[in-house]
């Protein structure tokens, strides 16, 4: 069966981990707009408040280092001409060969020569080493640097 493990900054500054909740002011599960609070909930039926920007899926994989990799999270690998740095995403995606398919990419969207990149999160992980260096929350100047080759 598969895990699903989500991870979110609670409002006073901490990161929690557990299932995702979403509540309108009404109190009641919603998918529609509106006074929607995002909660991150424990079995113990504990919950906590979360920015909804902080939110984000885990892949189910962990870096060399054993970190859990999470929606969000920026990824660098030293490659033999450089350092590329890209950010953890879900959702429809493109690669290289023309293919489209949904699920955990690496986005490396504002690297040099990024379009010839393969975006498979699992390759980066498991094959070529890439680690986890920080997320989109904590750490948002590390995308601003891509490639120092």
């Amino acid at each position: 069966m598969a895990e699903y493990l989500f991870r979110g900054k609670s409002t006073s500054g901490e990161w929690v981990y557990g299932h995702y909740v979403e509540f309108n002011d009404l109190g009641f599960y919603t998918l529609t707009e509106g006074n929607i609070q995002h909660y991150i909930t424990y079995n113990s039926g504990e919950r906590f408040l979360v920015r909804h920007d902080s939110v984000g899926l885990w892949s189910g994989l962990r870096d060399k280092l054993c970190g859990m990799v999470f929606e969000g999270d920026i990824i660098e690998y030293m490659g033999c001409d450089g350092r590329y740095v890209g950010v953890v995403r879900f959702g429809r995606h493109k690669t290289t060969d023309g293919h489209e398919y949904i699920g955990f990419y690496v986005d490396w969207s504002k690297g040099l020569h990024a379009e010839y990149f393969r975006n498979d999160l699992a390759y980066w992980i498991e094959k070529a080493g890439a680690v986890v260096i920080g997320n989109e929350t904590d750490s948002p100047e590390l995308l601003e640097v891509k490639h120092d080759g």
